[in-house]
């Protein structure tokens, strides 16, 4: 079974991140670009790039293009979860009776 050719752009663009090709903040090929460099469809280099947008990879921004992330800001500005016992952290129930609102105001 061979691998689509959306999911070879996608793991060549990551790798290419990792490897610092692309370094956060840069643009990656436009999928006009990607398309013709794969020799395939534009749909497949959306399909790529969003599943790339999807991870936090990447984010795009209309009329600059597609911007690596800097995976590293994003790690350290966030805080961690304080370990609860549960799976399950808040559960709320709201019950209302409609029907005698009007005699509880009066």
């Amino acid at each position: 079974m061979s691998i689509p050719v959306y999911q070879q752009i996608k793991d060549i663009l990551r790798e290419e991140i990792r490897q610092g090709k692309y370094k956060a903040g840069n643009t990656i090929p436009s999928v006009n670009q990607l398309a013709k460099d794969f020799s395939t469809s534009r749909n497949t280099s959306v399909k790529a790039i969003a599943d790339l947008v999807h991870e936090g990879i990447v984010y795009t921004v209309q009329g600059k293009g597609t911007i690596v992330s800097d995976l590293r800001k994003e790690v350290k500005e966030s805080k961690p979860m304080k370990k609860r016992n549960s799976s399950v952290l808040y559960i709320v129930i709201l019950l209302a009776d409609f029907d005698n609102i009007n005699k509880m105001s009066t």
